[in-house]
């Protein structure tokens, strides 16, 4: 969603797919959607929602935003670490947020080895081997 030509919303949508959390039951089951086939658990949700949501999207637009002269990326960053922040203190799940805040490192997406290597992420047998460790941006030590 844009505004006076500056991103102000966004709806994540991800062209390979969705999958559901448990969370999602209670609406599931309201929207007559009981029997849906793609789960994730804790451990492919702190996976994949930091590297497409984040890596890929809002680290994109804060970068390309610095690089336009908007502010510099460290004051950007920190507006976007601040907003996760204050989000968490109103969300009924925080794992998620904790993880993306609190833990020093994330699983990232290896595309550019993935390309060297000749890998088709969709066909290999077990796609988690073409993530590794990224120092989490927003990572923080606790004093």
């Amino acid at each position: 969603e844009m505004q006076q030509d500056f991103p102000v919303g966004l709806i994540y949508r991800d062209c390979q797919g969705s999958a559901w959390t448990e969370g999602a039951d209670a609406w599931l089951k309201e929207a007559g959607e009981t029997e849906v086939e793609n789960r994730f658990g804790e451990s492919q949700l702190l996976r994949y929602f930091p590297y497409y949501l984040l890596l890929n999207s809002t680290l994109a637009v804060t970068a390309a935003l610095a690089a336009a002269g908007f502010d510099s990326e460290e004051n950007l960053m920190s507006r976007v670490r601040d907003a996760l922040a204050e989000l968490r203190t109103t969300a009924k799940q925080t794992r998620c947020l904790d993880y993306v805040l609190d833990s020093p490192t994330w699983n990232c997406k290896g595309n550019f080895f993935c390309y060297l290597h000749d890998r088709n992420e969709n066909t290999i047998v077990d796609p988690a081997v073409i993530y590794f460790d990224f120092s989490n941006p927003f990572y923080k030590e606790k004093a």
